[in-house]
């Protein structure tokens, strides 16, 4: 499944990046996210893996999850591990004084057929993400 969300942020491209290349404030603008921890070594967003503790509707799950960043343009990310295992990215575009961020997460069912814990996961994604995009806009457009 895909899911995928837009919006226009009143910024420009380099502020969204900048706020979004911040893994310290990650959780300002995840609300699921209650922790994230580098495991990688300092250094370089591409790669760099993270620990992140996060709120999901059957309690808090631990995952590592790996980023790809095509700086200033794009981040990628893959849950490695964990009963979820989503994949995503989150594509800036600059429009002018502003910034078009596109949010698209991907995730395979866990069995060969689709099963309620795959809408139960479908609906928890959605409203993150949508949730995220808000307060992503919210922040920088304070």
């Amino acid at each position: 499944m895909r899911i995928e969300r837009s919006d226009t942020v009143r910024r420009p491209l380099a502020d969204v990046y900048a706020l979004l290349s911040d893994q310290a404030r990650v959780t300002e603008w995840r609300e699921d996210v209650l922790a994230s921890e580098r495991l990688s070594p300092p250094g370089d967003l591409d790669g760099a893996r993270y620990r992140e503790t996060i709120a999901t509707p059957f309690g808090s799950q631990t995952a590592t999850v790996q980023l790809s960043v095509d700086p200033p343009h794009r981040f990628g990310f893959e849950v490695l591990d964990g009963p979820l295992r989503p994949t995503g990215s989150i594509e800036l575009t600059e429009r002018g004084a502003d910034t078009d961020v596109r949010y698209t997460v991907d995730l395979q069912p866990l069995l060969k057929v689709r099963t309620p814990i795959d809408d139960a996961a479908e609906k928890f994604l959605t409203r993150s993400i949508e949730r995220s995009l808000a307060r992503v806009k919210a922040l920088l457009e304070a």
